[in-house]
C-alpha cells in the first residue's frame, strides 16, 4: 500500500533552506539591534562616554549567515576601538588599575540570558513575516 502527500501554499514556494536563513538572519539582526541600543544607552557622559565615538561606534550587524554580532568599532573601521577593551573591563590594563570597566556588553548579554521570551518573539516575528 502505498501513499501520497501533496502541500502546497506560500510556505512551500521557492527555496525552503534559503528562506529560512534569510528568516533567521533577519531575526538576528533585529537582536542585534536591540543589544546595540542596550549598550549604547549605558554610555553616557561620566560613565564610558567622553567624545561619543565609542557610543557611536558600538554597532549590532549579521558578518555571516547565522551569525551575529555586537561590537565596538569593527563595522564601522574594520578593527574594535582599541580603547573599548579597557572601558569593557576586559583588557590587562583593568588589572593593575582602579578602573575595572563599566562592563557594558557583558550586562546586555546578562540582560537577554534572563530574557528570552524577547530574543524569541523577535525570532518569531522575522519567521512570520518571511512565509507569510
Amino acid at each position: 500500500m502505498a501513499s501520497r502527500t501533496t502541500v502546497s501554499g506560500s510556505f512551500f514556494e521557492g527555496n525552503l533552506e534559503q528562506r529560512m536563513v534569510k528568516a533567521v538572519n533577519r531575526g538576528l539582526t533585529d537582536i542585534a539591534i536591540v543589544a546595540q541600543g542596550k549598550v549604547r544607552r549605558q554610555l553616557t557622559p561620566g560613565h564610558g562616554r567622553r567624545t561619543g565615538t565609542l557610543q557611536r561606534s558600538v554597532m549590532g550587524w549579521v558578518y555571516r549567515d547565522l551569525h551575529a554580532k555586537v561590537d565596538a568599532g569593527e563595522k564601522v573601521f574594520g578593527r574594535n576601538l582599541i580603547y573599548s577593551y579597557w572601558v569593557e573591563g576586559v583588557s590587562t590594563l583593568n588589572n593593575r588599575s582602579v578602573f575595572k570597566g563599566y562592563r557594558m556588553f557583558r550586562s546586555v548579554y546578562e540582560w537577554m540570558k534572563r530574557k528570552p521570551k524577547v530574543i524569541e518573539d523577535l525570532f518569531w516575528r522575522a519567521i512570520v513575516e518571511e512565509f507569510n
